[in-house]
């Protein structure tokens, strides 16, 4: 009887700086991730990691342009691998933000790069856990904003923020994990007031 193909991953290394390298190649070693999927290593040479797809040669000590040059070539090459169906899936080790924007690259992090290169109005990231004992499924998480300073969250948490982020997500779960009625919770931002301080007389006139 023939096994079921594994699925064949494009794997960037992220940061050569960084610890993406260092956990792709552990990954690498385990027979767990062996016996799940076949991969493609996709980045610099020079990082540690053997890659199939390079996207230049990395110096150690490099500078942090380079680092997010190459970082950013590698998620480039992984959605065109991904696109001409060369692959099954991408998994993107971690990047540093203020490097990929030294390297050249205007995009704020690895969703809005992933969604511009597909063609796509927007990429969204799934966050799971294991099912618990007694669940029936795990939890799964999508996020409303992505990439935002704390101080503008507030007002990017729309209405029509929610309701796009939780209709993709619906989507997502019926088409991709065979749910036929998802059920699906909103959780938004709690900003709670400054609490009331005695002025400094009232509190004189207490003591």
């Amino acid at each position: 009887m023939n096994e079921e193909r594994k699925p064949l991953l494009a794997v960037t290394l992220g940061d050569a700086r960084g610890i993406g390298p260092e956990i792709i190649e552990k990954a690498a070693a385990s027979r767990e991730v062996r016996e799940a999927a076949d991969l493609v290593f996709v980045g610099p040479s020079g990082a540690g990691v053997t890659v199939t797809e390079a996207t230049g040669s990395w110096t150690p000590g490099g500078s942090a342009g380079d680092a997010g040059r190459f970082a950013g070539r590698a998620i480039e090459r992984a959605v065109a691998l991904a696109l001409q169906g060369e692959v099954d899936g991408i998994v993107t080790a971690p990047i540093d933000k203020a490097a990929l924007l030294a390297g050249g690259y205007s995009f704020p992090g690895h969703t809005e790069m992933i969604a511009t290169y597909t063609g796509r109005k927007v990429a969204m990231m799934l966050a799971a856990t294991r099912p618990s004992p007694g669940s029936k499924s795990p939890l799964r998480v999508v996020l409303a904003t992505t990439h935002l300073p704390l101080r503008d969250v507030p007002a990017a948490v729309t209405s029509a923020a929610i309701t796009s982020a939780a209709s993709i997500a619906r989507r997502g779960l019926i088409d991709w994990f065979g749910i036929a009625e998802p059920r699906t919770a909103s959780l938004t931002t709690n900003v709670p007031r400054p609490r009331a301080t005695a002025s400094p007389a009232a509190r004189s006139r207490r003591s």
